[in-house]
């Protein structure tokens, strides 16, 4: 049987949103929001975090979509976390060689081996949670009628994004980085999944072209209420109790993932990839190194010294040239981070052709095996 292959859309999508992330983490960790001394850039680079916000919660999604379809597996779980092991052992003691870390001891050599614990990365971490109770809410989700998961959905939203949005988090601290945002942005891909956005309501009536471009008008319109209502907020502080009340909320919020705004921009973010017809095997391969692209440019070493490296900070980016400088820098991120991927997943298969190795796998296999826990590999 032909190994069924995953649409080049969402694959596309993948690539562009870890390329959007690689571009709010050096506006963020480089400081040319905060700090940046060009008043009319800074505003540049405000506009774009507000635009992008979406490449968390499509991950999400996109695991919500396919994962409602498939079953756990103890082997993606283990890759994941020796994924995250191999970047976080490597990047130290490469760090340890090249003089980034004057000092260690056995506490940070025992952190860097064991990253999900020490919080190292907080979206695989929260991720690996979601994964692990994938089955659990997919038993869920299939008990559901579609007026039943609708339902759920609607309060879930209520609850999780509106009230904490009206409210400054004061109803419930959700800014987005939770276990519980991720199973609702993750139900809302199951959603989609088992009931196509594109044949409900009145969209159904809507050509495929009508319904792009109603997607790119929410998508716009979803940033665009962000961005003023969040300016607004800026200018009313101070201007009496009852403003400032409403400015704290509103700017408590800011850049956070769990809004309203920023929930329905995902979701016109993730049907617009949703409408592409696309195959291209270059896509497919280079979307495979997204998750090791994370992990080597999030690292906290890596961010410590990498944008200093790369003159990427409020320091450097002064002018509206030096753009074109940010968008080489998160190319050369990509890259590199996909060159390393991919020479750890070649590292990875010879590794798995050594005799010894694939005994002591096999070993563990039966060992976990004989308590009869029905471990599916």
């Amino acid at each position: 049987m032909l190994k069924k292959e995953r649409n080049s859309n969402f694959e596309l999508m993948r690539i562009i949103s870890i390329l959007l992330i690689i571009l709010c983490h050096i506006i963020n960790f480089g400081g040319l929001y905060n700090s940046c001394p060009n008043q009319a850039l800074r505003i540049i680079f405000e506009i774009v975090m507000f635009m992008t916000l979406v490449h968390v919660n499509s991950f999400v999604m996109l695991s919500g979509y396919y994962q409602s379809k498939s079953k756990f597996r103890f082997s993606k779980l283990l890759k994941i976390i020796i994924q995250v092991i191999f970047y976080s052992s490597v990047i130290y003691f490469i760090a340890v060689k090249i003089g980034w870390i004057d000092s260690y001891n056995i506490v940070t050599i025992i952190s860097n081996f064991l990253p999900s614990i020490v919080s190292n990365y907080w979206f695989i971490n929260v991720y690996i949670i979601t994964y692990i109770f994938s089955d659990y809410i997919n038993v869920f989700i299939n008990k559901l009628s579609q007026k039943e998961f609708k339902t759920f959905l609607i309060v879930s939203f209520v609850v999780l994004s509106f009230l904490p949005y009206i409210t400054g988090l004061k109803f419930l601290d959700n800014t987005g980085y939770n276990f519980f945002n991720f199973i609702f942005i993750y139900m809302i891909g199951a959603y989609l999944r088992k009931y196509p956005l594109k044949d409900s309501y009145h969209f159904k009536y809507s050509s495929t072209n009508g319904y792009r471009l109603l997607l790119f008008l929410i998508f716009c319109a979803m940033f665009f209420l962000n961005y003023i209502t969040n300016n607004f907020a800026n200018q009313i502080v101070g201007m009496s109790n009852i403003f400032s009340e409403i400015s704290t909320r509103v700017l408590n919020t800011k850049f956070t993932y769990s809004t309203p705004f920023v929930i329905i921009q995902t979701i016109s973010y993730f049907e617009l990839f949703n409408t592409v017809k696309l195959k291209s095997k270059i896509v497919n391969i280079l979307s495979t190194s997204v998750i090791g692209v994370y992990l080597f440019h999030e690292n906290p070493i890596m961010r410590e010294h990498l944008y200093l490296l790369l003159h990427v900070t409020y320091k450097t980016i002064t002018g509206y040239s030096d753009i074109i400088w940010v968008v080489i820098c998160i190319l050369w991120i990509f890259i590199m981070g996909t060159i390393v991927e991919w020479s750890r997943i070649i590292f990875e298969k010879v590794l798995l052709k050594i005799p010894c190795v694939n005994k002591i796998i096999i070993s563990i296999k039966k060992y976990l095996d004989s308590f009869n826990y029905h471990i599916n590999w």
